[in-house]
């Protein structure tokens, strides 16, 4: 027989050593005190992780960053917002078509009125009783009924928030 070599007598230690380290363990982890330890262990973890969300909860309500129902709550806010904005529009956009009208029609009646035209004349034709002012009158009735419709509207949203 052959003497073992360096390389062999290293190797056979090592596999010495891995086999009573792993015994060592075996018995290590299925004694009681390691099932203790371990449950002790992990109560501990979960403890630890309980106390560090309360404390990034007091952090976050310290620093005064928004939360999910603070989030929710303005997206609504803002929903309102924009219906709201979109009722004034509409009424805007009467308002801006009632006045292109009225001016409109005041600048016909100057360039009757420059044309040559009496004011003797433009009242018989008009028969002292105009069409378009009675549409008007309405139109203006209409529009303003809307906005303040609007503005009541709005009122009741912010009441009842």
């Amino acid at each position: 027989m052959t003497q073992p070599t360096p390389g062999d007598r290293a190797r056979q230690q090592y596999e010495d050593v891995e086999k009573k380290t792993a015994a060592a363990m075996e018995r290590l982890v299925g004694s009681e005190a390691f099932a203790e330890s371990l449950a002790m262990f992990v109560g501990n973890v979960t403890a630890l992780v309980r106390v560090a969300d309360l404390g990034l909860d007091q952090v976050v309500r310290a620093t005064r960053l928004a939360g999910r129902r603070d989030i929710a709550r303005l997206g609504r806010q803002i929903a309102r917002t924009e219906d709201k904005l979109e009722n004034v529009l509409v009424v805007v956009e009467g308002l801006e078509a009632e006045l292109a009208l009225a001016r409109r029609e005041r600048d016909e009646a100057r360039g009757r009125l420059e044309g040559g035209e009496s004011q003797g004349e433009s009242q018989r034709d008009s028969g002292g009783t105009s069409t378009g002012a009675p549409r008007r009158a309405r139109a203006a009735r209409t529009t303003r009924a809307a906005s303040s419709d609007v503005l009541t509207r709005g009122g009741s949203d912010e009441s009842g928030r």
